[in-house]
């Protein structure tokens, strides 16, 4: 057989699945190329690539976790788990662990199963990973609260969004708290803007950008109005600590009828010590970390294009309050 002949029936002969170029990317837009990862996905999944459905499924999810098209896939695909742990150990506590060391695909997989447990297994077991000393269990029991309710661990993502130092799990307890769809834990998280630890305030406006709920802008403007009136120095006190020791320094002889009466001259000694203080200078550093914070967050919830500067941003809102003002 000729040797273009032998090639073109190689061609013919190839496998319709061919997993995308991850740095080359999709010819089309994110929408379209994650809808054209997931029938990849699929395809590999029919004749049996597991490993193969799984990678075109972990671009996707990693990208967008909340792919519709990929989570359906993941939902419907044969796939089983290889729990950590012994089978002594509840059947959520184990999938908790397993779904913090999973890549995306099987990370869905495993927060789905957690959410079709009883809530009375699974309820107390989220609950407590929410507080786990690892960040990675942290970080998946906020996603898998986002699976079951978020609004039954309000609390506890509040917090998470507020104080954890860890990136990926308060970005995870931003989007559980999201899908909450409810106005009032904008507020809650807000109000952590007044608090006088500047990185709770950084970490509360990164959450609030996440959750995009436009009741947010508001006290988002005020602090940073205040942020932008503070300056560095300038405020003085002073405290004097000291005691008095009174004492006879003379007498005044007063004469009369024949008898003598001595008045006694007091006087006080006063020892004490002044200290007459300054502030020098307040964190810089805070503060830049701080202003830019929050112009991020007011750009992506009221989808302006502006430079991250207060002033520009406090300019722009003495022009819009009226817009997110509430009814």
């Amino acid at each position: 057989m000729p040797l273009l002949a032998l090639a073109g029936l190689l061609l013919a002969s190839t496998p319709r699945f061919q997993a995308l170029d991850p740095a080359q990317g999709p010819a089309e837009g994110p929408a379209q190329g994650a809808a054209q990862r997931v029938e990849i996905a699929r395809d590999a999944l029919r004749s049996g690539r597991l490993a193969d459905a799984l990678a075109e499924l972990d671009r996707v999810l990693a990208a967008d976790p909340d792919c519709l098209a990929a989570r359906r896939c993941v939902a419907e695909a044969p796939l089983a788990l290889t729990l950590p742990a012994g089978p002594e150990r509840p059947l959520a506590e184990r999938l908790v662990l397993f779904g913090a060391r999973a890549k995306p695909a099987l990370r869905e997989l495993a927060a789905t199963r957690l959410a079709a447990l009883p809530r009375v297994d699974s309820d107390p077991v989220v609950a407590r990973s929410l507080r786990s000393p690892s960040a990675t269990v942290r970080a998946f029991a906020a996603f898998a609260a986002r699976r079951i309710e978020p609004k039954a661990y309000a609390d506890a993502l509040v917090r998470r969004c507020v104080v954890d130092p860890v990136d990926s799990v308060r970005l995870e307890a931003a989007r559980a708290l999201r899908d909450a769809a409810d106005d009032a834990l904008a507020g809650r998280v807000a109000s952590a803007l007044d608090l006088p630890d500047a990185r709770v305030r950084v970490f509360a406006a990164g959450s609030l950008a996440e959750m995009g709920y436009r009741s947010a802008v508001s006290p988002l403007a005020t602090r940073l109005a205040v942020l932008a009136g503070s300056h560095p120095g300038g405020t003085r006190a002073h405290i004097r600590v000291g005691s008095q020791v009174a004492y006879v320094q003379d007498f005044n002889p007063e004469i009369a009828q024949g008898a003598s009466i001595a008045d006694p001259i007091i006087n006080v000694v006063e020892d004490a010590t002044v200290l007459d203080v300054r502030v020098g200078g307040t964190s810089v550093q805070t503060i830049e970390a701080e202003g830019p914070s929050i112009c991020r967050a007011l750009a992506r919830l009221s989808g302006e294009t502006m430079p991250e500067k207060p002033s520009a941003w406090l300019d722009w809102w003495k022009q819009n309050a009226g817009r997110f003002e509430r009814p």
